[in-house]
């Protein structure tokens, strides 16, 4: 038996001339919580789709847990119903007219299980995700984070090998959104729960898994896990989505990795991909130390964020982000260093 409870092999989805899902492929581990990350429209939810079978791909191939769900050469394809996995909207699509029990058991009855294991199975999950005291509340009586738990709940119950979450947390406030990462986190690891996750928020998932994907205009550009993502400044699309500085500038020595930015700035950066010319360079605003250096900026906006400052800084025609721990005067020249910078391909 193979160590991947979901296999995706070129998988391919079009909507009239726009490619949505392009050359797909990726492989799951049981128990893996496998998160999808990327902006709007980079065929993220079209891919998830595909695979709990609500799509119908153009062409490639997915296996799970050892059964062919979708060939498009073989013109197999499993309806979602019949694919053994569980499924989490983005807006928990909890039923208005029924109780919490009700809305848990709904998946259960569709699936023939018989009324005593229904009952445990309520019990048990609702123990589990703790809302009890809520199995006889309607949806609208709930807050939004008791939705989101009762959304969970009914996805688990069935004990699916797979569930497919698509950015269930979005619809929550900031801090109920911390809290669930946590509880979501811990109740599929408790219970060894496989997890293909989509969002595109990255720091959440940096938090909840195991591995990330990053697409990008359909195509899948990274997987890796949360440590190794984080240093892949070579994609500027990525680095974007941690709030990196970007700027434009040209490398004049490319293996010194030494870029020209604007007339008269010269910086040393990393060089991963022997880029020439014009190029990309990517640097993160805690990595500028600022008040020393030899790099010259002006500060325009300063803001205080909660123990440190956030700054907006000229640097040549470029307007880029710095934190620090030390209030400086807006409108005031400083010198700046970087002390890391990646150069990436323009």
């Amino acid at each position: 038996m193979t160590p991947y409870i979901l296999q995706v092999e070129s998988l391919g989805k079009r909507f009239g001339k726009v490619e949505a899902v392009v050359n797909a492929t990726f492989n799951v581990a049981r128990g893996e919580i496998f998160s999808i990350v990327g902006p709007s429209g980079s065929g993220k939810t079209t891919l998830l789709r595909c695979i709990g079978g609500i799509e119908t791909p153009d062409e490639g191939i997915i296996v799970f847990n050892d059964r062919v769900l979708f060939d498009s050469k073989r013109g197999i394809n499993i309806p979602p119903e019949a694919r053994g996995m569980s499924y989490v909207p983005q807006t928990w699509a909890l039923w208005p007219h029924m109780k919490v029990r009700d809305n848990i058991a709904f998946g259960l009855k569709m699936r023939g299980f018989p009324g005593e294991e229904i009952d445990v199975r309520i019990r048990e999950i609702s123990k589990a995700l703790k809302i009890e005291e809520l199995l006889d509340r309607y949806p609208w009586q709930l807050s939004g984070g008791q939705q989101q738990r009762v959304a969970v709940a009914r996805a688990l119950a069935p004990k699916p090998q797979l569930i497919l979450f698509d950015e269930p947390l979005s619809n929550l406030d900031a801090a109920l959104r911390e809290e669930a990462r946590v509880w979501l986190k811990n109740i599929l690891k408790e219970l060894n729960i496989t997890a293909l996750y989509v969002t595109h928020d990255i720091h959440e998932a940096l938090f909840l898994s195991d591995r990330i994907t990053f697409m990008y205009n359909g195509r899948i550009r990274a997987i890796e896990t949360p440590e190794n993502i984080y240093m892949r400044r070579d994609i500027p699309e990525l680095a974007q989505l941690f709030g990196y500085n970007i700027i434009k500038a040209k490398v004049v020595d490319r293996e010194k990795g030494l870029a020209l930015i604007g007339r008269e700035t010269l910086i040393t950066c990393d060089n991963p991909h022997n880029v020439e010319g014009d190029a990309l360079l990517v640097f993160a605003p805690s990595e500028i130390k600022i008040g020393y250096g030899s790099i010259k900026a002006k500060i325009l906006r300063k803001s205080f964020v909660g123990g440190y400052f956030e700054y907006s800084l000229k640097l040549e025609d470029h307007v880029i982000r710095a934190v620090s721990e030390t209030p400086l005067r807006e409108g005031a020249d400083t010198l700046i260093d970087i002390s890391r910078c990646t150069i990436a391909k323009a």
